[in-house]
Parts: C-alpha cells; structure tokens; sequence
C-alpha cells in the first residue's frame, strides 16, 4: 500500500474516532481491554504453531508470483 493511502486511512480513522462520544468511547476501549485479555493467549499460540507454515507458503507464493512484463 503506497504510503499516502496508509496515511489516508489513519486520518479518517482519527477523525471517526474523534466523533465517538467520550463516554462511548471508553467503554470500547474496556470491551477491547477485555477482549484482547481473553482471546490474547490463544491468538499468540495459534502465531507460534501456525506462523511457521503460514510463512512458507506466502514466501512461495511471491517466488511463484510472475515478474510484470
């Protein structure tokens, strides 16, 4: 992704964000609080067996990828 359409999106996120009441918006941020303490252990066992494979076959499927003519 170029880097001004990253840019972009961060800006929009940051204005969306800011139309978020506060009060509502510390509430979201409990619920990924708690979200993130729940399903955090089980997202870095599932990196750490699968990340290996997932790795390979990305890595080949860029050597498999055609060069642009």
């Amino acid at each position: 992704m170029a880097a001004w359409k990253l840019f972009w999106v961060a800006k929009s996120a940051q204005r969306g964000w800011r139309m978020i009441p506060p009060e509502q918006r510390d509430a979201l941020r409990r619920s990924a609080e708690q979200t993130a303490r729940k399903h955090g252990p089980v997202v870095a066992k599932t990196v750490r067996e699968r990340g290996p494979v997932v790795a390979r076959r990305v890595a080949g499927a860029v050597r498999q990828r055609k060069p642009p003519s």
